[in-house]
């Protein structure tokens, strides 16, 4: 009966990880398509995919930050990993607050 609550638990575990790993794509595609129909102006286009670029770049940048946190063995790695965290956090808010001023 446990190892059936378990293996329950770890297939849900995976559908939850599978669906944000979905919603996340999405958002990009989402982003994206938005973009394409709110500009012609191929300049404003072009700096519009970048900021969707680099808004990406910026989120796996944190994410693979906590991961270093939470993984690491070496207090260094840890260090670094909290260094990208807060750094890619604060360009991550940066462009976001400069993209909505230009919606």
């Amino acid at each position: 009966m446990k190892k059936l609550i378990a293996a329950s638990m770890l297939l849900a575990l995976c559908i939850a990880a599978c669906e944000n790993r979905q919603q996340s794509s999405d958002s990009k595609e989402t982003a994206e398509d938005q973009n394409e129909a709110k500009f012609d102006n191929t300049q404003v286009e072009s700096d519009a995919a970048f900021a969707v670029k680099a808004a990406d770049g910026g989120m796996m940048e944190v994410e693979l930050g906590k991961l270093a946190q939470t993984k690491a063995t070496h207090k260094e790695v840890k260090d670094f990993g909290n260094m990208m965290t807060t750094d890619h956090s604060g360009a991550n808010d940066e462009l976001k607050s400069l993209a909505q001023t230009k919606t």
